[in-house]
């Protein structure tokens, strides 16, 4: 029975240095397995982190253009934008000119008398200042008024009428 257990012994014990063995072979190959886990993680994120660089640039790139086109047409607005404000500002002055013409030739319509009410007025006035001259009549000013010296001797006419003084 000895040899028996000591050849259980030998058999264990060469079970135990293949088991230690292959838990060595299988420490390495997990080993060399992380290494070349994390070489191909640091590779994946290097490529990864370059097509996400890439993107990053084209869309950007895609958004100057687009930026550049707005800009471009905002440019195109804003002088459309001044040409018609120049030529509303000019349609607007002109317009006030010939209102204020046609107010003032209106107003001059109705209020400057005609060349016959003109002529008229004169006519009057030239046989007012002969009645003055030839009746050899005062007129005065009182209180911002014309007033003649009346004869309070003399009778009354009709409508208010009365003599002069000294005739």
């Amino acid at each position: 029975m000895t040899t028996t257990t000591d050849e259980q012994h030998q058999m264990i014990t060469d079970i135990l240095l293949r088991l230690l063995k292959n838990a060595e072979t299988d420490q390495e190959d997990i080993r060399n397995a992380t290494s070349k886990m994390n070489d191909i993680r640091s590779q994946i994120i290097s490529e990864t982190g370059m097509c996400v660089d890439k993107k990053i640039r084209l869309v950007f790139s895609e958004q100057m253009v687009a930026f550049d086109r707005v800009r471009e047409q905002l440019s195109v607005a804003s002088n459309e934008t001044r040409k018609m404000t120049r030529g509303l500002f000019l349609k607007t002055v002109i317009l006030s000119c010939l209102i204020t013409a046609l107010i003032t030739l209106t107003l001059g319509f109705f209020f400057i008398p005609s060349l016959q009410t003109i002529e008229s007025r004169r006519a009057e006035l030239a046989f007012l200042n002969n009645q003055i001259t030839k009746h050899n009549i005062s007129l005065n000013s009182c209180d911002g008024r014309v007033c003649v010296k009346i004869d309070e001797k003399a009778s009354k006419y009709e409508k208010g009428y009365r003599i002069l003084s000294g005739h």
